[in-house]
């Protein structure tokens, strides 16, 4: 479905081609459904392949794309593009959504089926940094807490899927915060319809928290297919309301606590702190000498979870605690699936630094902000999709195990039998033909029997030669059995044989 052979480290050097994929895709189809619709000039689908070749071309933005030779043979214009990525009826995550549903179905027909392989869902949000935006309508100054610093931008909240070996974007949300002392410029810009999906998009920004538009693109994506049993995410969103959303959509939760997090070994019984709840999981065994401790309890609110305590390597007083609202699951099975959570930082990475997120777009609209960020998710997507098609093995899995199941259907007698009567007919089919003459047909007879018969000496050669030493040293043992026999003395010394 695309052209290029490998997932290049720097997909600036990577082409595509789009066209299987989005037949494949029905994108026509599926654009229409998302309110992708022109009365005139280039098609949806050709505007939406053109802004994602315009970074992985080698262009920093659509602009550069289109002053380029990159853009001879486009089938759009620049302002074509423009006008298409600001259109406030565009549904973007819709579409997004769209997409991961059917690629996460290709992935799943890739499983065996005697295995059942766990899928996740992986929330984090990450900045985007706009120092010098002054009128961008979705800019807020946040805070930074990774590096402790404040920053004017906004923050993107995005959603995976991963099956533990690719990773699928799911959902994205441009969130920032509800205090107007925070807001850089106006954050509701004149509209001409409420209705659209940009719209609403932007009132979800305005008027609901992260965790408040987590809980609601996890529903949706739930609702349209995506399979899942766990979301994982990291400390900030811990909490139990969190853990109850997710319960009544029947999702476990599997996250990190913070240090400062208090939980109780008894359900409404005084709280204590992890490090002594650590010494409790321990035992009489110090705990230095233990790298990993589970045990149940208590959260604040009296849910029962599993904490999983996990020492740092080289640093045997320092830990972190994993916490899962799934109490049936071991303490290793906890680790082995929140690591997967490390994919999305992976994917933060690559979109920043080679997919255009945060750098191609400088447009002060939220439609094409919100356009840019989504077309980002989609390149990623794309590549991930291509990695998985050409290099994992694991990709032709299902055709793999349906040769083998064949294969041992079909016994050696049978399948050797069958080769030779194919052979043994070729002849009489040449002669119906009219392609050889009957004497033509019987000399090719005879020389796929001579064949034959020099293919089953040379077989047995064969054996006879690999059998030779094993038979030679079969009848040196009986000769020195039989001398046994005949003098008992030599019973005690050792038959030696040759090298």
């Amino acid at each position: 479905m695309i052209s290029n052979n490998s997932l290049d480290p720097n997909p600036r050097n990577t082409e595509f081609s789009l066209p299987a994929l989005f037949s494949r895709m029905r994108m026509g189809a599926m654009l229409r459904r998302c309110g992708f619709s022109k009365r005139s000039g280039a098609s949806p689908a050709d505007l939406l392949s053109t802004v994602l070749m315009a970074v992985l071309s080698g262009c920093r933005n659509i602009w550069e794309f289109f002053e380029s030779r990159a853009s001879m043979g486009c089938g759009a214009s620049r302002d074509a593009a423009y006008r298409f990525l600001k259109d406030p009826r565009h549904n973007w995550d819709a579409l997004l959504l769209r997409m991961a549903v059917f690629v996460c179905g290709f992935y799943k027909s890739l499983e065996p089926e005697d295995e059942k392989r766990v899928h996740v869902l992986i929330a984090d949000d990450t900045p985007i940094e706009r120092p010098r935006v002054k009128k961008c309508q979705c800019a807020f100054r946040l805070h930074n807490h990774v590096n402790g610093q404040k920053f004017k931008g906004y923050l993107q909240l995005s959603i995976g899927w991963s099956d533990g070996v690719s990773y699928v974007p799911v959902a994205d949300a441009i969130t920032g915060s509800l205090k107007e002392r925070h807001v850089v410029a106006q954050r509701q810009a004149p509209s001409r319809d409420g209705r659209t999906a940009c719209a609403k998009a932007r009132a979800d920004m305005a008027s609901k928290t992260k965790p408040q538009v987590l809980v609601e693109r996890v529903g949706r994506a739930l609702k349209a297919g995506v399979d899942a049993q766990y979301l994982l995410v990291d400390s900030w969103y811990f909490s139990d309301d969190l853990f109850d959303a997710m319960e009544k959509m029947g999702l476990g939760v599997m996250t990190m606590a913070k240090s400062s997090v208090m939980f109780g070994e008894i359900k409404g019984c005084r709280r204590s702190s992890q490090e002594r709840l650590r010494a409790r999981a321990a035992g009489a065994a110090p705990v230095r000498k233990q790298e990993v401790l589970t045990m149940i309890a208590f959260t604040k609110a009296g849910r029962r979870v599993r904490l999983v305590f996990v020492t740092k390597r080289g640093k045997p007083d320092e830990f972190i605690t994993l916490v899962c609202t799934d109490c049936s699951l071991t303490a290793e099975e906890i680790i082995r699936l929140y690591s997967r959570r490390w994919m999305i930082e992976i994917r933060f990475k690559a979109q920043k630094q080679w997919l255009g997120l945060g750098s191609e777009c400088q447009g002060h609209l939220f439609e094409t902000v919100h356009s840019q960020m989504i077309i980002s998710s989609m390149r990623y997507m794309l590549l991930e999709l291509n990695r998985r098609i050409e290099k994992d093995p694991r990709s032709f899995c299902s055709c793999c195990r349906s040769i083998r199941e064949e294969m041992r259907e079909i016994p050696y007698r049978e399948a050797l039998h069958s080769l030779v009567l194919l052979l043994s007919s070729l002849p009489k089919r040449l002669l119906d033909k009219g392609i050889v003459t009957a004497r033509q047909a019987g000399e090719i007879e005879d020389e796929i029997i001579g064949m034959l018969g020099e293919w089953l000496s040379g077989v047995y050669d064969y054996i006879r030669q690999l059998m030779e030493p094993a038979m030679g040293l079969a009848a040196r043992s009986r000769s020195h059995f039989k001398e046994l026999e005949r003098r008992p003395g030599l019973a005690a010394q050792p038959f030696q044989t040759e090298n």
